[in-house]
C-alpha cells in the first residue's frame, strides 16, 4: 500500500529561534499552511504583524486564553441552548429516545460542517489532500472513545440488538470507507478521454449516501413502531372549548396567561444569572454578557419555563438574524437572498399571528430553529479553537500536518460531546446518550467519503490520500471498535468501568506510538521503509 509523504510539505514552522516579530510575520505571510484553517481571524498575522508581540510565550498565553473563552462560550451554547431544544424535540416527536438521537443528533451537530463550502484540499497544495482524511479519522476515534468513556462512568445498560446492529453497521461502513479511500485514483481532466476514476468515485459516493439513507429509514420505522408499541393507550376525549376565551379558537387552544407580563417573560429568557445557577458561579458571572446576547437570538423551548419558553420577540429576532449567521457557511448570493426572503416573511407571519402571552399550538419549529442556530454558533467557535491549535502547535513544534490533525484537533467537539452526553445521563435519558455517541460516529463514517469529494481531496495531482500516521489510527480504530463490542457483549450489554480503563490504555498507547513516529523512533503501521 502507498502512503502520502508529508516530509516535503512546507510547514508553518519557525526553524530558528525568533529574534523579532518581523520573522514570524514574514513566515505567516509567505507560508500557505499557516492560514490553512483560518476561517474568520488569522491570529498569527494579527499578533506578529499588527501588534508585534515580543515573544512566542506571549502568543501562547493569548492563544490559551482565547481557546478557554471559545470553549466557555461553547459550554453555554451546548448546555443552555442546544440541550433544552434537543430534549424538547425528543419529547415531541413520536420516536424512542435512542432512535431520535441516532437520527437527528448527527445531522444537527455537524450540519454547518457538512454544508460548508470551505475546503482544506486544494489543487495547489498537492500533499495536503490527505489532511482532510486524517482529520476525519482522528475525529472518529475521539468521538467514539470520549463518548463511550462518559457512558462507562454511569455503567449504562443497553439493548443487545441495538448495540450489535449499531456497531456492526459502524464496522462494515468503516471497513468499506478504508477500502475505497485507500485506493489510488488517476484523475485527469481530458476532453479526449472518459474519466473512469471520477465516475467510480461518484458511484461510491452515491453508494455511501444510498446505504446510509436506507439505514436511517429503517431506524425511523423501527423507532416509530416501538414508540407506539410501548406508549400507554390514551383516552381520546372530545375537546371542550367552553372555558377558552372568544379569540382562543382562532389563535390557539392555549389561553392567555394574564398573570404574566411580556417584560417579565423577556427578563426570564435573557437573565443569565438566574438561568445559569447550575454552573460554576465564576464561570456563570464571566459569561453572563455572552448569554444575554445569545438569548436574544436563540429561542429556548423547555417545560421548565413559563409558556414552555415561548418568547414571541426572541423567535422573530432569531428568524431575522438566521440568514446573517449562515453567511460564513459560504452559500451563494442567490441562495442567501432566498433564505433571507423565507426567514423574514416567516418572522413577519409569526409576529402578526401569535401573542406574547399565549403559547402556540406547535412549538417544535421554534425549538428546531434554536437547535440550528446554536449548532451554527458552536461550529464557528469550534473552528476558531482548531485554528488556534493549528497555528500554535505547527508554528512552535514543527509537527507534520497529518499528525497534528490526528492528535490535536477536535478538542472543541469533544468538549461539547461530553457536555451533551453527561447532561443527557443526568436527565436519566440513557438511551438518548448512547444514541448521541453512535450517531456521531455513524454520520462521521458514512458521510466522510462524500465530503472528501466535496472538499476537493481527489484532484488531478492527488493519487492517494492516506498517510502513514493515518493508517496507524485506522488499525487502532478497528481494535477499539471490535474489542468494545466484544467487551460490552461479555459484560451483559453494560458499559462498565473496565471498558473505560481499556479505552484509556489503548488511547495512551496510540498517543505514545504516534509521538514515537514523530521523533522517528518507529515507523507507522504497514509502512515499507528502505534502509
Amino acid at each position: 500500500m502507498s502512503f502520502v509523504d508529508h516530509s516535503n510539505v512546507t510547514r508553518c514552522s519557525l526553524h530558528t529561534p525568533m529574534h523579532n516579530a518581523s520573522q514570524v510575520c514574514e513566515l505567516a505571510r509567505t507560508t500557505f499552511t499557516c492560514g490553512l484553517f483560518v476561517h474568520f481571524v488569522d491570529y498569527l498575522k494579527i499578533a506578529f504583524c499588527a501588534f508585534h508581540l515580543p515573544s512566542v510565550s506571549v502568543y501562547a498565553l493569548l492563544s490559551f486564553l482565547l481557546s478557554l473563552a471559545f470553549l466557555g462560550m461553547s459550554y453555554i451554547l451546548a448546555e443552555y441552548f442546544f440541550m433544552p431544544n434537543f430534549v424538547t424535540l425528543m419529547d415531541i416527536f413520536p420516536l424512542t429516545n435512542f432512535g431520535f438521537s441516532y437520527l437527528f443528533f448527527g445531522i444537527c451537530f455537524f450540519m454547518p460542517y457538512y454544508l460548508s463550502v470551505w475546503r482544506s484540499c486544494v489543487a495547489k497544495a498537492e500533499h495536503l489532500s490527505a489532511l482532510q482524511f486524517s482529520r476525519m479519522t482522528g475525529d472518529l476515534m475521539r468521538h467514539f472513545v470520549i463518548g463511550v468513556m462518559v457512558l462507562c462512568i454511569r455503567g449504562q445498560r443497553v439493548d443487545g440488538v441495538t448495540i450489535w446492529s449499531s456497531m456492526v453497521f459502524i464496522l462494515l461502513g468503516f471497513g468499506y470507507l478504508i477500502t475505497v479511500a485507500g485506493k489510488k485514483y488517476d484523475i485527469y481532466h481530458r476532453h479526449d478521454s472518459i474519466n473512469q476514476d471520477m465516475y467510480l468515485i461518484k458511484f461510491r459516493v452515491i453508494t455511501f449516501v444510498f446505504v446510509f439513507s436506507m439505514v436511517l429509514v429503517v431506524v425511523f420505522v423501527v423507532s416509530h413502531t416501538n414508540f407506539w408499541r410501548n406508549s400507554p393507550p390514551e383516552d381520546n376525549e372530545p375537546e371542550d372549548f367552553s372555558n377558552l376565551e372568544s379569540d382562543a379558537e382562532v389563535l390557539g387552544r392555549y389561553p392567555k396567561r394574564r398573570k404574566l407580563k411580556s417584560c417579565g417573560i423577556w427578563w426570564r429568557t435573557v437573565n443569565g444569572y438566574a438561568n445559569m445557577k447550575s454552573s460554576q458561579r465564576c464561570l456563570g458571572i464571566l459569561l453572563i454578557p455572552f448569554y444575554f446576547l445569545a438569548a436574544h437570538v436563540i429561542p429556548v423551548l423547555t417545560v421548565k419555563r413559563p409558556l414552555m419558553g415561548w418568547n414571541k420577540y426572541v423567535n422573530c429576532i432569531g428568524l431575522v438574524a438566521f440568514p446573517f449567521l449562515y453567511i460564513p457557511v459560504g452559500i451563494g448570493p442567490v441562495a442567501w437572498l432566498l433564505l433571507v426572503f423565507i426567514c423574514w416573511v416567516t418572522s413577519f407571519l409569526v409576529f402578526i399571528s401569535t401573542h406574547s402571552l399565549r403559547q402556540p399550538d406547535y412549538v417544535w419549529p421554534y425549538a428546531l430553529l434554536g437547535l440550528i442556530i446554536s449548532s451554527l454558533a458552536m461550529r464557528y467557535l469550534i473552528r476558531e479553537v482548531e485554528n488556534l491549535t493549528w497555528q500554535y502547535v505547527s508554528f512552535q513544534f514543527d509537527v507534520m500536518p497529518d499528525l497534528l490533525a490526528l492528535m490535536f484537533f477536535g478538542s472543541g467537539e469533544m468538549f461539547c460531546e461530553v457536555i451533551i452526553v453527561w447532561h443527557l445521563i443526568q436527565r436519566k435519558l440513557l438511551d438518548a446518550a448512547c444514541g448521541v455517541v453512535m450517531s456521531m460516529v455513524t454520520y462521521g463514517i458514512f458521510l466522510a467519503f462524500p465530503l472528501l469529494l466535496w472538499h476537493g481531496c481527489y484532484n488531478r495531482i492527488s493519487h492517494i490520500i492516506v498517510t502513514g500516521p493515518t493508517e496507524t489510527c485506522i488499525n487502532f480504530l478497528f481494535l477499539i471498535f471490535g474489542f468494545s463490542l466484544f467487551h460490552v457483549s461479555m459484560s451483559g450489554y453494560e458499559f462498565r468501568m473496565s471498558l473505560f480503563f481499556y479505552l484509556l490504555a489503548v488511547t495512551i498507547i496510540y498517543l505514545i506510538f504516534q509521538w514515537m513516529t514523530y521523533y522517528s523512533w518507529v515507523h507507522s503501521f504497514a509502512t515499507l521503509y528502505n534502509i
